[in-house]
């Protein structure tokens, strides 16, 4: 089966950051990034994710379609269960983390910045194991 990643966040600093510990960590060779929730929608649309697993890293505050919004949405596509997301955020609003456990593809909340040893803990958790 086919594994992509796909960071998403409308801070081209934090973008680049997450990428090279992405690659550094040992996640994925080539994520795929985007500056906007509509655009990895767009993306996650157009290729077909019926033999793929997505781990996605998320932005939470962001405009236009934020990361609550993009999990709405995910909610509502034939893909939902071949996608996992790690919330990456600023907020440490303890009301945010527990809302996170009502979506069943958030598998990790990491705070930013978001340090190497947080990403190398995804590789720990049992739903990620077929992506390593």
């Amino acid at each position: 089966m086919k594994t992509n990643l796909l960071l998403i966040d409308d801070d081209k600093l934090f973008l680049l950051l997450n990428k090279k510990q992405v690659v550094n960590a040992g996640l994925h060779t080539h994520p795929e990034t985007f500056l906007n929730a509509a655009s990895a929608l767009d993306w996650l649309n157009q290729n077909d994710q019926k033999d793929s697993n997505i781990l996605i890293l998320l932005d939470l505050n962001m405009p236009e379609i934020n990361g609550w919004q993009f999990l709405d949405k995910v909610q509502e596509t034939s893909y939902q269960s071949t996608i996992w997301v790690a919330l990456v955020t600023s907020s440490s609003d303890l009301e945010d983390k527990e809302r996170s456990l009502h979506y069943k593809q958030v598998v990790a909340y990491l705070e930013k910045p978001v340090k190497q040893g947080d990403l190398m803990k995804l590789k720990s958790i049992p739903a990620l194991q077929s992506f390593f």
